[in-house]
Formats: C-alpha cells, structure tokens, sequence
C-alpha cells in the first residue's frame, strides 16, 4: 500500500456579507437678534458607493461519451456528463497527446520505476463530473496506482461515478470544498485525501478495500448516508480536526491484512482507528454490526471522540472502545443515547492513559457477552441501563491479565459506583 497508515487516526463554512448604510446630515445655524447673519455651507455627506454585486459564474455543461472527450472537457467551471459505460483510463494514458492544462498522466510519485500513468486534474476549480440520468460510469485505470488524482482544485464535485484502480479510487490532495456523492470505488485503497478543506462524501457505498477512507491532515471532513461493508479497515484519520460520520451503516468488516482475504479472519484489525493528532470525530446516528476485529474503534488524545444516537450490534472484538492506548495527551470521550446490544467481546471500554475520561450516558446495554465491562479508565456512567448481559468482570482487570490500568467508575456526582449500583441504573436518554 503506497502510504503509510497511521493508527491511532466536516461541516461547511458559513460566509457572512454585511451590508453599508449611510446618511446625510446638515447642519444649519441659528440667526441671533440684531447680529450679523453667519451663514454656514451644509456639509455634505461623501457619496456612498456600493460595492459591485459580484455575478455567479457560469458552469458551462458539456456531455462527452469517450475518454477523449472527457479529457477535453476538463476545465474550471466546467460540468462534465458522462454517458454510460467505462471509461478505459488506462487505455488512453498510452495514447493521449492533448495539451490540456487541467489534466494530464503522470507516473506515480510513490511507486518506483512503475511503468502505468495515472490522471491528474489540477488547478481545476468548480469543476463538476457526474454520471447522465440512469447512467452507470466507471472512470478505470486497473493497472494504474490511482484512477483518477485530484490535487489544488476548490469547488470540485464528482456526482455517480465508480473510481476503478488498482490502489486507490480517488485520491485527493491540497483542496477545499470537495464532495463525492453516490459515488462507489473498486480499489484497495478506495478513498484517500490529504491536507484538503470541507470534503463531504456522501451516500457512498465501499465494499470489498482493504481500507475503505484514508483521511490526513484535513479539517472539516464529513461522512454522511454511507454504506461501508467487507471491508479491512472502514475509516482512518490521521491529524484531522473537525471529522463528522453521520446516518451511516458500518458493518461486515473483516480483518486487516493483504492480499485480501476470500472469507472473513478478524483478526488484528482496527476497524476505525484515529491518531493522537486527531481533534474532534464525532458518530451520530450510525449502525454497526456483524464486524469482526480486534478493535471496533481505537481512539487515541487529544482526540476529543463523541458517539451519540449509534447503534452497535452483533459485533466481535477484543475490545469495542478502545481510548488512549498509544496517546501522549489523555482525551476526553462520550458515548450517549445509544445501544449497544448481542456483541461479543473482551472489553467494552477501555481508557489506558492515566487522565482519560469517559463519560456513558442515556445508554441501554443489553445480551452482550463481555469478559470486563469497564477495563481502565475514569468512567463516568449515569442514566443507563444494563440488561440480559453476561458480564465475567465488571471492573478492572483479572490479576493474570498482566495489565496494571486503573479504573474509577463513578456517577456525575463523583460518587463510586459498584455492580449493584449500575445493574439498578433506569434508562435516561437525553439528560
């Protein structure tokens, strides 16, 4: 795999316009009894001149149904429509001798004396690719590092298009506000993006990558409505700030190694790992199930990891939520209004740094299989609800697991909580 993963590992700004007002004012004096008359010149307020409205830009749409033509379509401000089919990359990279400024082939930068070009599209703002009505498109490059790689564009949209390499989908560095939408990736590596700004991808299905998303050094990246499945790893971020993975389903991943495996092995696999570089991921509304791995989620500080509203199900691994096992900083972490239910696994929570705080809240466990509930860590639990589990452990570790963690579980009062206590807990969702 041509880069480095990182163990561990967007929203849309808001651009505010203020509007000027001025006014007229005059000043006139007043004439007194039997003195002479001083008459001032009014003063004038200076002319307010309104700055220009700016005019949108124009998108010009062209419809293309060959490599060539699509290669010559490529410019900023340009919607490009793709009529059904593949399109053979690959193919063209032998043969293409347009000048196009925007685009070209290229050698991988990673792979040495590899002999395969790929395409890159640079300096291409506000361009738009997208799939015709009803249309199915494949941009390929089987033999190819990446099919198609972006760098340096803003305003760059791919809408129903299959990314097919023999690495990578799509790979996409140095740009700002970037959305992938009902797109889908045959490729190991099915979507990197480094150092870029606002990338949204949305109602993506990946299946079958050795690592599904790859995210490095990005702020405000969002993942919404994706379908993420038989996958080795289905998200990493490495020193990314601001990452939001929304109204997603995260399931069926097996483990994490190459060449990719005929049947599921789970073993050795972070399913979602984030870095110690990482600030700010948050899970809303997300369902995961039927994942077998070692970690479910590996979150290491400063991350800052909040889950809420997730529902986790039918899962197998050694530890479901696993905090600060390689962190320098300890993080601050929740998990609220969620379920958790019919899992197998070795721990449900860990936090290993000394300073880690967990905070469990309006969250219903139920028929879990779990040798140690709270493993390490400062938990703080209130308003949950524990039913049906068989738990061999509530606290800490058995004396032989060779692990010296220390854990305090406790309510919001700071009061320390035993079995009794928490098995007595009543569901409280929102509070």
């Amino acid at each position: 795999m041509k880069k480095c993963i990182c163990l561990i590992l967007i929203g849309t700004m808001l651009v505010s316009t203020v509007a000027c007002t001025a006014y007229r004012s005059s000043i006139q004096t007043a004439v007194p009894t039997e003195t002479p008359v001083i008459t001032e010149a009014p003063t004038v307020a200076p002319a307010v001149t309104e700055a220009p409205t700016e005019a949108p830009v124009e998108r010009k749409t062209v419809r293309v149904s060959t490599v060539d033509e699509l290669l010559a379509a490529i410019a900023p401000d340009t919607e490009i429509v793709l009529s059904g089919g593949t399109y053979d990359l690959g193919a063209a990279s032998e043969s293409y001798t347009g000048d196009n400024p925007y685009c070209s082939f290229v050698r991988s930068e990673f792979i040495v004396d590899s002999d395969r070009l790929q395409l890159k599209i640079e300096h291409a703002d506000g361009l738009c690719i997208r799939a015709g009505e009803n249309a199915a498109c494949v941009l390929s490059a089987k033999d190819s590092e990446t099919a198609v790689d972006v760098s340096a564009c803003s305003g760059l949209t791919f809408v129903g298009i299959t990314f097919e390499g023999k690495e990578e989908g799509v790979s996409i560095t140095d740009c700002t506000d970037v959305c992938l939408e009902r797109c889908g990736f045959l490729a190991s590596n099915a979507v990197y993006i480094d150092r870029c700004e606002n990338v949204a991808l949305k109602n993506a299905e990946i299946s079958g990558s050795v690592l599904a998303v790859f995210a490095a050094d990005c702020k405000r990246f969002t993942v919404s409505g994706a379908d993420i499945h038989d996958c080795g790893m289905a998200l990493a971020l490495s020193g990314c700030e601001d990452t939001l993975v929304s109204e997603s389903r995260l399931h069926d991943c097996w483990s994490y190694e190459e060449p990719l495996p005929d049947e599921p092995q789970g073993d050795a696999s972070i399913w979602i790992a984030v870095d110690g570089q990482s600030n700010s991921v948050r899970f809303e509304d997300c369902e995961l199930y039927g994942n077998d791995c070692t970690y479910l989620f590996a979150i290491d500080g400063p991350a800052r990891a909040d889950f809420s509203h997730i529902n986790v199900h039918d899962n197998k691994a050694d530890i479901l939520f696993d905090f600060d096992a390689t962190a320098d900083v300890p993080g601050s972490h929740t998990i609220s209004d969620s379920d958790i239910h019919e899992n197998e696994a070795g721990s449900f929570l860990c936090g290993w740094l000394s300073g880690t705080k967990i905070a469990l809240s309006g969250t219903s466990l139920s028929d879990n299989t779990i040798e140690g509930l709270f493993r390490s860590g400062d938990i703080t639990v209130y308003g949950c609800e524990f039913q049906g589990n068989t738990i061999k452990r509530f606290f800490g570790f058995e004396e032989d697991d060779g692990y010296d963690a220390i854990v305090s579980v406790h309510d919001r009062n700071g009061k320390t909580l035993d079995e009794d206590m928490i098995l007595a807990m009543e569901l409280k969702r929102g509070d």
